[in-house]
């Protein structure tokens, strides 16, 4: 009894090593239209500013203000109706870029209105310049999740490089090796921002 006890002790805790891959399900890539802006955690702010102000800027400001008057002309609004999507966390970025955007365009009018003759100066509505519509719903994503679980016989250094590769070299052994395969659900908010000028009377 005690010689069991005693081989029990000495038996060596088997050590394991867990590969873990997700596999993201992906809906059929669609067409991006020039006019598609879809925000990314991998760019900054700036490129998207950018890129929409140039997509609604694409006609000739230079036409749309008179001198004298400083009217804005019906030549400064863009037929294109800009797309913003942006899934999780980049909802939070897209908003910013809105404010940014919203922000650009009142003291846009803001600039005009300063440097009109007029004495008498409205209150600038910048809804009756530019038009913002939000829509939301909510996307089920799949993720296969596959496991492969490894017994090695022997411990080695995560920086041992030299056995990391010989271990990666191995034969497949159903004995040491177990494969593990599940799928796991998730559920993400997506957002899509319209932006579109309108026409404006000074």
């Amino acid at each position: 009894m005690i010689n069991d006890l005693n081989k029990k002790k000495k038996k060596k805790k088997r050590n394991e090593i867990t590969i873990e891959t997700i596999q993201k399900e992906h809906s059929p890539i669609l067409k991006k239209k020039n006019i598609d802006i879809y925000i990314t955690s991998d760019k900054p702010i700036k490129i998207y500013y950018d890129r929409i102000l140039k997509i609604l800027n694409s006609t000739k400001q230079v036409d749309s203000i008179i001198e004298g008057d400083n009217k804005i002309n019906n030549s400064f609004v863009s037929n294109d109706e800009i797309h913003i999507y942006a899934v999780g966390s980049n909802i939070i970025k897209a908003s910013y870029l809105i404010q940014d955007i919203v922000k650009h365009y009142y003291q846009l009018l803001k600039n005009i209105q300063d440097s009109s003759m007029k004495n008498k100066k409205k209150d600038i509505d910048i809804s009756s310049f530019i038009d913002i519509k939000i829509n939301s719903k909510t996307l089920i994503v799949n993720d296969n999740i596959i496991l492969n679980k490894f017994l090695i016989k022997e411990e080695f250094l995560s920086d041992n490089f030299d056995d990391l590769i010989n271990f990666s070299k191995q034969s497949y052994n159903p004995n040491i090796h177990k494969y593990i395969e599940k799928n796991k659900e998730r559920r993400l908010t997506n957002v899509i921002i319209s932006l579109k000028k309108k026409n404006f009377e000074s």
